[in-house]
């Protein structure tokens, strides 16, 4: 006999095993086995960091990753600028560039806050876009 004939035409259930099927006890390890390593990696660099501050290799460790970092700052930005996220009628990239310009602007120049900027923008975008 089939067990879903046996358990009244639901699939057999372990007494542990929550209703989604998945066990609690290995939603946790596999948690902590993903999250504790980069925890204790990431407390360990800061500490050696903070440590070292002064330090001539840390100062130039610092001082090379500056130009990587705004790499790929930037490398994900051009791989961003498609139409998908830009649109193909020249009405929308324009819109889309007037509004990355204006994003740009606040924060170099008026030194505005990013997340404010960010809210900015995405009402500037709401508006533009919305059909009224």
């Amino acid at each position: 006999m089939p067990a879903s004939q046996r358990y009244g035409g639901q699939p057999a259930r372990f007494p542990r095993q929550s209703p989604d099927g998945a066990y609690p006890a290995g939603r946790a390890g596999s948690h902590l086995v993903v999250v504790v390593p980069s925890f204790i990696l990431t407390v360990y660099t800061s500490h050696f960091i903070t440590r070292h501050k002064e330090s001539a290799l840390v100062k130039g460790v610092f001082a090379g990753l500056r130009p990587v970092v705004v790499g790929l700052i930037a490398s994900a930005a051009l791989l961003l600028m498609n139409s998908a996220n830009f649109g193909e009628e020249t009405a929308e990239v324009l819109k889309s560039v007037a509004i990355c310009g204006g994003a740009f602007a606040l924060v170099y120049f008026a030194k505005l806050h990013p997340i404010i900027v960010i809210l900015i923008a995405g009402l500037a975008g709401f508006l533009l876009y919305m059909p009224f």
